[in-house]
């Protein structure tokens, strides 16, 4: 109970902060919005993991995702710095977790490259270069296997999602895949 607390509380004042220092920018009427998913992703993360560094990480990721997503979301892009702060992340728990670093850096690979492949084919307009580099970074954090079933996860979503926006709301064919890949990643997080 006393750790579920501490998530939420966590999830408001480190919330508030990422939202006044990088969402204010792009979007400034989603700040409660932010706050509150923000919240409940601690409290889910820290609930499930429990409190130590990787759980701490994980909520630390989250926290860059949901803004991420929105912003993607809004204006298909995704903001290099936010991919380098996940990369930093990435970094700093492959130094604790150095013993399974090559588990860490295939992870970083393994679904980066392959979407890079289509990046560079398509010359972006399958792929934005953004989606390549967060996912690397994720893959960072995550390893070889989350990130595999994260990016699956993921693509299903989006798959069913944007279907239904097609038919339903007249949506074009064009997708912003980061919050896809961050619902992919979020729920990897959360069952792993």
């Amino acid at each position: 109970m006393m750790i579920d607390f501490m998530g939420v509380i966590l999830g408001i004042i480190f919330g508030m902060i990422l939202n006044d220092a990088f969402l204010s920018p792009y979007i400034e009427n989603k700040k409660v919005l932010y706050c509150l998913f923000n919240s409940i992703s601690y409290l889910f993360i820290l609930h499930f993991k429990g409190l130590g560094t990787e759980a701490l990480i994980y909520a630390f990721m989250v926290s860059i995702l949901l803004i991420i997503s929105i912003i993607d979301y809004h204006f298909y892009e995704i903001p290099v710095q936010f991919n380098y702060y996940l990369l930093i992340l990435g970094t700093l728990y492959c130094v604790i977790d150095f013993k399974n670093i090559l588990d860490h850096i295939v992870g970083c690979l393994c679904v980066s490259v392959f979407l890079c492949i289509i990046f560079l084919v398509s010359n972006g307009r399958m792929m934005g270069g953004g989606d390549v580099k967060l996912m690397a970074a994720c893959g960072l954090i995550l390893g070889m296997e989350k990130i595999l079933y994260a990016f699956y996860f993921g693509c299903v979503l989006a798959l069913i999602v944007h279907s239904f926006h097609m038919l339903l709301k007249k949506k074009g064919r064009v997708v912003a895949l980061g919050p896809y890949f961050s619902v992919g990643i979020l729920v990897v997080v959360l069952l792993s």
